[in-house]
């Protein structure tokens, strides 16, 4: 049963829409999901029991 829950997720996480705006202070960690209901039912699929912490990991800055 695994696997097809990853696989949904994996088709859910393209329907995830940004506020392109919310991007725009590239200094600190910031940005929007539009759709957090999205973003509520792949952390479901997933087993992710607090869904802003995976808001959070999918909004985070990441700098080489």
């Amino acid at each position: 049963m695994g696997v097809w829950r990853i696989n949904a997720a994996c088709l859910h996480i393209g329907e995830i829409e940004f506020d392109e705006s919310s991007f725009g202070n590239l200094e600190k960690d910031c940005g929007k999901v539009k759709n957090p209901d999205q973003v509520k039912l792949i952390a479901g699929l997933l087993g992710i029991e607090d869904w802003t912490v995976f808001e959070k990991a999918l909004l985070q800055k990441v700098s080489k």
